[in-house]
């Protein structure tokens, strides 16, 4: 009996064990294919606009079927959101682990916030030159805008909560006018074929936010 018993135990831990490889290499296949879709979709997005794509031709050029397509992305929405996100997330994560030289009042300190997000932009420069070009959705610039505002806001909550009327509205307006020029600047910056270094642009970034337009311009 006790024989028998260790034989059933042995052939279920066996089969358990059998299930959990076969649900491993399922998965690993999902992931592999995921990332063939998502690579493919944005060679197809480098060149046309995200209107023009179809499910259809992205799963042919891969080499799968449309029922294989929505087992990872409800449609080409759920597809180009999901690689927005994913970007956003990271930018965002990095910010917060560099949050320290974000509030600092040095230039050389607060460059270093800038020099973290940009070094991460230029190791996956081929994704942002996509999701940043001309033709692209304006989904992901504004995200970003949004992440530069939220984070200005709190850079100087300080002041502003200080400010009522008019005098808070110019505020808020100063605020917005830095981070669409840092907007524009960083996507010119992508879109230019990273022409200058992450050090030169995040140096260039920080004095743009604690100078001003005047004492740029004036140095060398």
């Amino acid at each position: 009996y006790i024989k028998k018993l260790y034989y059933h135990i042995f052939l279920l831990f066996h089969v358990d064990r059998k299930s959990q490889m076969n649900t491993n290499i399922d998965s690993s296949k999902m992931q592999v294919t995921r990332q063939k879709i998502i690579k493919c979709f944005l060679e197809l997005y480098a060149e046309q606009p995200f209107e023009q794509i179809r499910i259809k031709s992205l799963a042919e050029v891969i080499g799968i079927n449309r029922g294989t397509f929505y087992l990872h992305f409800l449609d080409l929405n759920d597809l180009i959101e999901s690689i927005e996100d994913e970007q956003m997330k990271v930018i965002a994560n990095i910010g917060k682990q560099f949050r320290y030289f974000y509030y600092s009042e040095k230039t050389d300190e607060f460059a270093q916030f800038f020099k973290a997000i940009f070094d991460y932009i230029v190791k996956n420069k081929e994704v942002f030159k996509i999701l940043t070009s001309p033709h692209s959705r304006p989904n992901f610039r504004e995200s970003f805008l949004e992440m530069m505002r939220n984070n200005s806001k709190q850079k100087y909550h300080s002041i502003l909560v200080q400010a009522k009327g008019k005098e808070l509205l110019k505020k808020e307006y100063m605020i917005e006018s830095i981070i669409n020029g840092n907007l524009g600047v960083i996507l010119c910056w992508i879109q230019s074929n990273i022409n200058l270094t992450t050090e030169e642009l995040a140096e260039f970034m920080s004095y743009t936010v604690l100078k001003s337009p005047l004492e740029i311009m004036k140095s060398k």
